[in-house]
């Protein structure tokens, strides 16, 4: 009897040493699976608080609305006038100065050749639409959606290039996406329009991924106008008068890529 109430307590023991194994086991498990969720949130809200901050091909991506803009009321304006639509988008903006060198700011510079180029093409008759008029940072899927919103015909992005190894290096150049055909005719019809007109020298066009280029579903072209890092490229850049010799031979380019496209040359 003893001993069949001795086994009986033992049993009974190694059952409460198993269930509080199962019960430490569990709480751990849970324990485990709480700390990795709140471990993820905690990691989606730094991508989110700090997403603004990522950098592509030298251009800062901010990702964030700038206030949700809506840009309907501005569309509706283009589409009524009527003709051809340009997106002009002047790089950079805000706390994103761009490259700078001796106090000449990449985003005041492309912003004031934007300013003029818009000026020119609606001299020449095109419905014009910049991306920034002011010292504000858009994000790039922003612009994009500006031009894709507007149903425009062609994007122009302004921006001004940098080459610390070598400040020789000088001249504008244009930017097509890469792998497209039709890119590679816009950029060889803007560079040869400019290059005849003298203002600058024309570096050969490159085929690049930029988001800008990426995202727009027009014709596209980002155009450096010049390479802050080169002394003669900075003193002509960081003349006004310059600059709106510059944009009217962009907007020049500009006519001839159309007169190009109603030749049915491309």
């Amino acid at each position: 009897m003893n001993a069949a109430m001795g086994a009986q307590r033992k049993r009974e023991r190694k059952k409460r040493i198993l269930l509080a194994y199962a019960a430490r086991f569990t709480a751990v498990c849970v324990c485990s699976a709480v700390m990795i969720l709140i471990a993820c949130g905690f990691l989606y809200i730094l991508d989110h608080l700090f997403q603004n901050d990522s950098v592509v091909y030298g251009e800062v991506v901010n990702t964030s609305a700038a206030g949700n803009t809506d840009y309907t009321e501005e569309t509706n304006k283009l589409n009524i006038a009527g003709g051809r639509t340009v997106v002009i988008d002047a790089g950079h903006g805000g706390d994103d100065e761009g490259t700078a060198y001796d106090g000449v700011k990449e985003k005041e510079v492309v912003l004031d050749i934007a300013l003029a180029l818009k000026e020119e093409l609606e001299e020449r008759g095109f419905s014009v639409l910049l991306t920034r008029t002011d010292d504000t940072l858009y994000s790039l899927l922003e612009r994009a959606e500006i031009a894709n919103q507007a149903k425009a015909d062609l994007f122009l992005s302004i921006h001004v290039d940098y080459y610390e190894d070598d400040a020789a290096i000088n001249g504008l150049t244009c930017h097509y996406m890469q792998g497209s055909a039709e890119g590679t005719q816009l950029a060889s019809v803007m560079e040869e329009t400019i290059r005849a007109l003298g203002v600058t020298d024309v570096r050969e066009s490159i085929g690049s991924d930029f988001s800008v280029l990426r995202n727009t579903e027009m014709p596209a072209l980002l155009i450096e106008t010049g390479f802050l890092s080169n002394g003669g490229d900075r003193e002509k850049l960081s003349q006004r008068e310059y600059r709106r010799e510059l944009a009217k031979a962009i907007a020049d380019g500009a006519a001839e890529i159309f007169n190009e496209a109603d030749n049915q040359r491309f």
